[in-house]
This record gives structure tokens, sequence and C-alpha cells, in this order.
């Protein structure tokens, strides 16, 4: 390796490094205390869904080409009549996703059981160094395993960027045979599959980290767009729609302990394309995870903005304004049972069915203004306020 290599990957790992702990000067809106246990039972559960998904949502083009540029061999290569011989097989029993200390790091590590067993063939073509070749090949994929150790933290915008701190790719026991093809070109070609194989295991072993770890941030952030969450919501009977923006950058590092991991988020929600205005809590409400009930239940502690901030976005955009008669009341609930007239509304408003009757239909309109809620409330043993305008 040359002073100019050097050099190169010195300024990478430079122009990479950054500030990190997240947005400072903000409280955060939502922190979420994740737990071991919780991940085990997501496992447990999703277990037998997520094999039948996986297998269903892995499918291989019948007929494709690939370019290859993988020194000394640079050639495009054409495969047709693809076929499954067996169907893949993954043993996601076997998967380890944990919470976990790894020599001075605190860490996610994940063993990831790719595929127990997968058998295909497929017509091939390619031309190297000026030589055709063609037949029809036999692939076998067996164990296969990936174990990944990875560290988050959050840069000072906010943004999740990971790290990963090991890399081990096993591919078990894969090979590759040409039936009914001369025995000697076969050779040849199961010495170059293995040495590539091995080439590649040993080179992702060497140097797989540095690697991932230079594009690792930017994916995380295009896969995400950035922290920020567009959504729309809606409730057609009530004909009530919006668009929302959810913008959950966060204010520290994610924190791994041996456990459990814990997220803080600003959780700041607009409508459409707008900022929420209102103010910022103090930082003295970053409260902390109540210690005393160890790893056994996942925790939530909630700041009022973040609700607060979504009752402005849906005030902005009529969530509040409603108009009953009736009428509505059949087109939107198919019902019957409920009449708006003079004598519902008889106990509180009597002077309606004395000018009227008791028959007389009514428009009931109510608009509810600058809804709010107030945690921490304590005034006769009561914890939390509601307050708003009708």
């Amino acid at each position: 390796m040359n002073l100019k290599v050097i050099l190169l990957l010195a300024f990478l790992v430079l122009t990479q490094a950054g500030d990190f702990g997240g947005v400072k000067d903000v409280s955060p809106g939502v922190k979420v205390r994740v737990v071991q246990p919780l991940i085990e039972m997501v496992k447990k559960h999703l277990i037998p869904l997520g094999a039948a998904f996986m297998r269903y949502d892995f499918v291989v083009p019948k007929n494709g080409t690939h370019w290859v540029s993988f020194f000394p061999f640079y050639f495009t290569f054409n495969w047709s009549n693809f076929k499954e011989e067996e169907p893949v097989s993954l043993d996601l029993e076997s998967l380890v996703f944990a919470f976990v200390k790894q020599k001075d790091d605190d860490v996610i590590r994940a063993e990831i059981p790719v595929i127990r067993h997968w058998k295909c063939s497929f017509d091939y073509k390619f031309q190297m160094w000026f030589v055709p070749i063609e037949g029809r090949a036999q692939l076998e994929f067996t164990n296969i395993t990936a174990k990944v150790a990875t560290e988050f933290k959050a840069t000072d915008t906010g943004r999740l960027s990971p790290q990963l701190k090991f890399l081990d790719i096993e591919w078990g026991n894969s090979y590759i045979t040409l039936p009914g093809d001369y025995k000697i070109k076969e050779f040849a070609v199961q010495t170059v599959f293995n040495a590539v194989k091995y080439c590649l295991q040993s080179a992702m072993d060497l140097f797989g980290t540095f690697v991932l770890n230079q594009h690792l941030p930017r994916f995380t952030d295009e896969y995400l767009l950035g922290m920020v969450h567009i959504f729309d919501l809606a409730v057609p009977q009530f004909s009530k729609k919006g668009n929302f923006n959810l913008d959950y950058v966060l204010t520290a590092n994610p924190d791994i302990v041996p456990g459990h991991i814990d997220l803080a988020f600003w959780f700041d929600i607009g409508s459409e394309n707008q900022r929420c205005t209102e103010a910022h809590a103090p930082l003295s409400q970053n409260y902390p995870f109540n210690e005393g009930i160890g790893n056994d239940y996942m925790q939530f502690i909630v700041q009022d903005r973040a609700v607060n901030c979504l009752l402005r976005a849906m005030e902005k955009q009529n969530w509040f304004r409603y108009k009953w008669s009736t009428l509505d009341i059949i087109r939107r609930f198919k019902s019957h049972s409920l009449k708006i007239d003079s004598e519902y509304v008889k106990r509180y408003l009597p002077q309606f069915a004395e000018k009227y009757g008791n028959e007389q239909e009514l428009q009931i309109v109510v608009k509810m203004v600058e809804p709010r809620f107030y945690f921490g409330y304590k005034k006769e043993d009561a914890d939390v306020r509601f307050d708003a305008n009708l």
C-alpha cells in the first residue's frame, strides 16, 4: 500500500468524522426504551410469518444480465431459464438480536442466518478474454450466515449514524456444478467459484467494516428520508383528512447498554410542510427512565408539547369543527337510532321545543379552539389537564 492510498484512506475517515450527540439545546418530545424481552417476543411471534414473507419476496428473474468487474475477470454475464430446484429455506429460529457490551463498545449484536439451503439452476453465456463460454450450471447454497455488531450515534443534526464494529460473513457449504458438461470444465469453474468465494469472504473480513462504514450513514439517511416522515391521516366517517409531517431527529446518541436501548426523539409534528409553532419545552423536562422496573417493560416518556403539536396541526386542517344532523348520522354511520331534533336537546335548550315543537329537525355545529394538554398538573389528585374553547 503506497503513500497515496494511505493518505486517501485517512482523508475519507476524517471527512466522515463529525460532531455527535444529537441536536443540541432541545428537550426530547418522546423518549423510548426498547428492552430485550420485547425483541424476543417479536422474534417468537413473527418468525413463522417472516420466513413465509421472505420466501415470497425473494424472487430471481428468469433471465438477466450482470456486469462482472473483479480483477482479473471483466465480462458481461448473461443467464436465462432460471429454475429453483429446491426453494430457499431460512433458519430464523437461530436469529440473534441483542444489546450487549463488546470490548469497550456498547453495540447491537446480530447473528443472521441468511440461507439454510437453496438450490437453483440456469443457462449461462459470457465471453472472457475473447473466449465464448456457455452451458448450464447448478448452484447450491447451504448455511450462509452473517454476524454483525453495530454502534449507533446521532450527528449534530439529529441523523442516525450507524457504524459497524464487527462483520463476519460465512458462505457455508456453497458450491457449483455443471451437470452434463466436461469434467475438466466443471473443475475449472469450481476452482474459480471457490477462489472468488473465499476472496470475497476474506475481503469482507479485512476491509468490509471500513468500506461499509463509509456508506452506511448515507444509506441510513436515504432510507429514513432524513428522519422526516410525511403521512396522511383520515377519518372518513367524520369527513376529516389531513397531511402531516413528523420530524423525529435524535436529541442524543442512542444509549445502548446490556438489556436495552434508549432513544430520544425531538418528535416535532406539523401540518403539511409547516413546523410546529408550540413553545419548546425547557431542558429541565428531559426526564429519566424508571430504573426501578429493570428491563422487564418497554418505557415511553412523552412531553405534552409532542401531543399539542399534533393537536395544533389537526386544528389548522379543520379537524375540530363538526356539523351534526339526523341526515349526517344516517349518511356517515348508517344508523337511524339517533334523531337530532328539538326533543333531543329539550333538556338543555327547552326554548326550541317551546317555539318549534318536539319534532323540529336541528343542525348542531361544534368547534373546538386551541385544545391543549398539560402534563404534570398537580391539583385535586389530577396530574393531567385538558383545556379547550368550545
